[in-house]
């Protein structure tokens, strides 16, 4: 069990929970199939306040074991990282190198695992952000931008 679900740090119905490590399995078969290395699933805080991170996926690679086992640890609020910064703009934000960009806060970690890109994908309900997910990449390939509009547009529907 996650940390901030374990911590009740989540509002998060029981069945809305499933609905979210449903879409989640979805989307750890699509790394699969685009060869992504590392994802993400963020939901609101129960207050609401800030992004919690209730699931992540990697490849068996072990450098990324370090970020795994560490954004439990994270939280972000609107405008903050880049997490906070598709929650605030409810859109997708695609960091090329985090290596140049200040306001991706993991790079160090993010880094010796080979990862160089970030994606953030919202998923919408009802005009709000409902969870974020974030894929973290060896590198940005252009061609990827259909799959993260496609995946924003989606499950935002399924919701």
């Amino acid at each position: 069990m996650n940390r901030a679900i374990r911590e009740n740090r989540v509002k998060v119905h029981p069945v809305g929970l499933f609905q979210f490590h449903t879409i989640f399995k979805q989307i750890i078969y699509l790394c699969h199939k685009c060869e992504w290395a590392y994802s993400e699933l963020w939901i609101p805080d129960k207050d609401e306040r800030f992004m919690v991170n209730i699931d992540t996926w990697a490849t068996s690679d072990r450098k990324l074991g370090k970020i795994s086992q560490l954004s439990p640890y994270f939280k972000f609020a609107k405008g903050i990282g880049l997490i906070g910064k598709v929650w605030d703009s409810s859109d997708i934000i695609i960091i090329e190198d985090i290596r140049k960009d200040k306001s991706f806060l993991r790079t160090e970690v993010a880094s010796i695992g080979g990862l160089f890109s970030a994606v953030g994908v919202p998923i919408i309900q009802n005009s709000q952000v409902r969870a974020i997910i974030a894929f973290l990449l060896t590198s940005y390939i252009e061609k990827d931008q259909e799959v993260f509009n496609s995946i924003k547009n989606q499950f935002s529907e399924s919701f």
